[in-house]
């Protein structure tokens, strides 16, 4: 064998390898999927939800005590929930008029009434966030503290889960790459929401039975009833298998 042959099997069968992974791991693309969104969603809320509290305790601190007149008070009932809710109208130190609304106590909104005036915080610029100074909707450091607890354990449970995706992936795809077993299945049904179901036989005459993951609509066309496909599986749980489509890239 010249050292060109040797060069080109060692490349096609580094190229199969990579399409074993990559059909591995669309196995626990669920998993995956799952893990981001339990990192990802907390993250993003938590972050939110400390830069409400930032701005609200900026403009606590630094903005100005003003006087402002309440035009309307509302009572909000959801889901057996209720919120006391003022609008309000203030001056800001450059004479702009500026309207705002927050949920305040029921203890307050009982005490008010439209026409009152109230003492209420703003920022020095716009876009003038404000607030009541009593009772108003500034961020309470408990509850920012609780959140923070609550999106934490989320966080924890998407990074085991994530690691749980990796240890899943290189088990199942050294076992396959290493030790699989290529067979021939046979389609043996195909439902209308882009799913192959298929049969296979491994090599001591066991009968498996399995499906693909969601096809794409190139992917999905040209599948008949009976159509061979080519599998791996695990010679240790035969049941245990991968997929290969026409093409690797016909998967969502």
């Amino acid at each position: 064998m010249t050292v060109k042959e040797t060069e080109e099997d060692t490349s096609e069968e580094t190229v199969q390898y990579i399409d074993i992974l990559k059909e591995c791991a669309k196995k626990y693309i669920g998993l995956l999927l799952f893990s981001l969104v339990l990192i990802f969603l907390p993250t993003y809320l938590m972050s939110s939800t400390w830069n409400t509290y930032k701005k609200d305790t900026e403009v606590l601190g630094k903005g100005k005590l003003t006087q402002a007149t309440i035009s309307k008070k509302e009572k909000i009932t959801k889901d057996d929930i209720t919120n006391y809710q003022l609008l309000y109208s203030f001056e800001t130190k450059d004479k702009k008029t500026v309207k705002g609304a927050d949920t305040i106590s029921k203890r307050e909104w009982d005490k008010i009434k439209k026409g009152d005036s109230i003492q209420v915080i703003y920022e020095l610029k716009p876009p003038y966030k404000n607030f009541p100074r009593k009772g108003g909707g500034l961020t309470s450091p408990t509850f920012i503290k609780i959140i923070s607890v609550f999106l934490f354990f989320f966080i924890g449970l998407g990074l085991m889960t994530l690691y749980s995706f990796f240890i899943n992936l290189v088990s199942f795809s050294y076992k396959v790459i290493n030790f699989g077993i290529e067979t021939t299945a046979t389609i043996s049904e195909i439902d209308d929401i882009k799913i192959l179901y298929y049969e296979y036989e491994d090599e001591s005459g066991g009968r498996h039975k399995d499906k693909t993951k969601y096809l794409n609509t190139e992917a999905f066309k040209g599948w008949s009833v009976g159509d061979k496909a080519k599998i791996y599986y695990d010679p240790e749980s035969p049941s245990k298998n991968v997929f290969f489509a026409k093409n690797w890239r016909d998967y969502i």
